[in-house]
């Protein structure tokens, strides 16, 4: 929805084109209540009444202009110029990344200064918030006292650069339509956030592809045809820019190759655009991996190498089966996506780094193998993806916590221990049948999945309770099953005993002062050699992980190091005076979480499902933060006051 005043302009313009309206009208086209319209035309009224024109407004006639129509359009349009320059810094240094991204050659800030309507030291500004940006992404901005500024990069990385950014804003721009048989993909239009490239070049593109998925019987994903459908526009642009890639590509797979080469064709043809052979090269690696099923990806021989290496890395953290295939099938089709330039963003990373710390923290260590594996780089937006298949397993292993394992046995035959099995699974959802046996049976079954025996005979397994019920379940049963289930689920207070164990008065400092995120890490890092937790090297191996992802959130940081430098377990909390600067966040609160390799998965889940539920209560954090003694802040943690 417009703001208010970009709403009375369009008024103006609106006005300035017809003979006269309604309030209805206005009201309809903008999406606002009449009784808003009528304030907007007496602000309107007011504004204009000695000017070259006037707004009218009169009863049973409607809306309209009197004086000269020329000038308020005139009006209208110079506010719509106007209104498009960016007016704060975080838009100005996505506009300087953008220009950057479109032109080899330097750029003067005096020029950026005049283009944007602001000082020189504005522009140097944005210009520094904007190297630091690039630099977290291995980019670097040539600064040059007297040609100005450039992006330091090989080709390949502008186009990967382009495609991350286009991908990004035109997420919202794509629909499926059916035509009966086919379905076609349309692109509804661009965001002013991604005019990097021409939208009637992306429109034709998105009918010749069209056309070649239903020539060739050709099935694209949404995200592979939108893929490739931006590779295409970004590769066209620059080789009319007299900017093709140099790098020729092997591919093997000479269906593909056939596929790249009419693509290439009818782009010639229907645009006039003669795409060398190595841009076709990189077409081809696009349709190789739209035309992979996942069931041949994990068959591939990289498919068994990364089972094998994700088996490895998951050892001590855990998995089953389906994380293993989720991230086989993600991981293969990323790194194809990434060797064909291909980055994407993710538009929930933020969240997912919050949310999903312990996933994300397993995430980047996957990332890490994998980037030293195979060549590629994946930043946070890809560890981010890898991190909701961690989450899934995580959530799967904590219902799993939460459901008791149970054998059914009965004497009866099996027509009454299904009945029974029947109404236990209708009734108990907590309780989940492993197996039905006949009490002959018993001597030769595995109990060690196994939490309790449900009979209607006395049964006696070693270490193995029973409960004894009839196989109609009476009210009694029931009460007996009820009392077994509370008894042996996990108490809610598993988890903040396993927190509280892990906060030490002697390390918890309330509104101390520090000015910078590497002071506060120094302090807390000093302490913990200090008292014997952890061991010297561990500030140094606390930014080192800073600079793999940074750990702030909001309001609050986690920092942590390497278990190798941790003697005994302990969470450091820390608040402070003033919030310092930590990565894109003012941080006030810090968590320095020192964990060695003793503590099981099943403890660290414990203490990772609290941790989530104090720090997403953004009310307890500014408690916090405010608190000025230091044993009434260790009380407040531990939830003691």
């Amino acid at each position: 929805m417009p703001s208010p005043t970009n709403r009375r302009h369009m008024i103006i313009k609106k006005l300035a084109a017809v003979k006269r309206t309604t309030a209805a009208q206005l009201a309809q086209e903008l999406g606002v209540s009449e009784k808003t319209i009528y304030k907007d035309i007496a602000i309107l009224q007011s504004e204009y009444k000695d000017g070259p024109f006037q707004v009218q407004s009169q009863p049973h006639y409607g809306i309209y202009l009197r004086g000269d129509e020329n000038e308020a359009l005139k009006i209208s349009q110079n506010f719509e110029r106007a209104s498009q320059v960016p007016n704060s810094d975080r838009a100005r240094v996505f506009d300087i990344y953008h220009r950057l991204l479109r032109t080899n050659d330097f750029i003067s800030p005096i020029w950026l200064a005049q283009q944007l309507h602001v000082s020189e030291r504005t522009i140097e500004r944005n210009v520094a918030a904007l190297s630091a940006e690039l630099q977290s992404r291995g980019v670097v901005l040539e600064k040059n006292q007297h040609s100005g500024l450039k992006l330091k990069i090989t080709e390949e990385k502008r186009r990967s650069l382009m495609f991350q950014l286009l991908n990004k804003y035109w997420g919202q721009s794509w629909k499926i339509s059916e035509n009966g048989q086919q379905a076609a993909i349309k692109f509804d239009g661009l965001s002013e956030n991604a005019r990097l490239i021409s939208e009637a070049l992306v429109q034709k593109l998105t009918e010749i592809l069209n056309q070649f998925s239903e020539q060739n019987k050709f099935k694209f994903s949404d995200f592979e045809f939108q893929s490739l459908v931006i590779h295409l526009a970004i590769a066209i642009s620059r080789v009319q820019q007299g900017q093709p890639l140099t790098k020729r590509l092997g591919g093997s797979e000479e269906r593909q190759r056939v596929n790249a080469k009419q693509l290439s064709t009818m782009i010639k043809s229907k645009l006039g655009v003669t795409l060398p052979p190595q841009e076709t090269d990189y077409i081809q690696l696009h349709l190789i991996a739209a035309s992979t099923s996942p069931e041949q990806m994990q068959k591939s021989p990289m498919g068994f190498e990364i089972r094998k290496l994700l088996k490895g890395k998951l050892e001590n953290f855990g998995y089953d089966d389906q994380l293993l295939q989720g991230l086989v099938i993600h991981l293969l089709s990323t790194i194809k996506r990434l060797e064909a330039h291909m980055s994407i963003s993710n538009p929930y990373t933020a969240e997912i780094k919050q949310n999903y710390q312990q996933a994300f923290e397993m995430a980047l260590q996957l990332v890490a193998s994998i980037e030293s594996q195979y060549s590629v780089r994946l930043d946070d937006d890809e560890a981010a993806y890898l991190a909701l298949h961690i989450e899934a397993y995580l959530e799967r292993k904590r219902f799993d916590r939460h459901v008791i394992s149970a054998a059914i046995v009965c004497s009866t035959g099996q027509g009454s221990a299904q009945l029974l099995a029947a109404k236990i699974r209708n009734e108990f959802p907590q309780i989940k049948i492993q197996g039905i046996w006949a009490a002959a049976e018993l001597e030769t079954q595995e109990f060690s999945q196994v939490d309790c025996i449900i009979s209607t005979i006395k049964v006696e397994i070693m270490g193995i309770p029973t409960i004894l019920v009839s196989p109609f379940v009476t009210q009694d049963d029931q009460a007996a099953l009820n009392n077994f289930i509370q008894a042996n689920q996990e108490n809610n207070s598993a988890d903040h005993a396993e927190f509280d164990a892990l906060v030490s008065p002697e390390l918890t400092w309330a509104r101390y002062q520090a000015q910078s995120r590497n002071e506060v890490l120094q302090m807390i890092s000093q302490e913990l050699v200090t008292k014997g937790y952890a061991r010297a090297g561990i500030f140094e191996s606390a930014l080192a992980r800073e600079k793999v992802s940074s750990t702030s959130f909001e309001m609050y940081a986690l920092p942590h190091a390497d278990p190798d430098f941790v003697i005994q377990p302990v969470l450091a909390v820390c608040t402070l005076e003033q919030p310092v600067k930590w990565g894109t966040n003012e941080v006030a609160v810090i968590f320095f979480l020192a964990m060695d390799k003793t503590k099981s998965q099943a403890e660290l889940d414990l203490i990772f499902d609290y941790f989530y539920r104090l720090t997403a209560n953004k009310r307890l954090l500014q408690k916090l933060s405010k608190i000025t003694d230091r044993k009434e802040l260790y009380q407040a943690i531990r939830g003691e006051n």
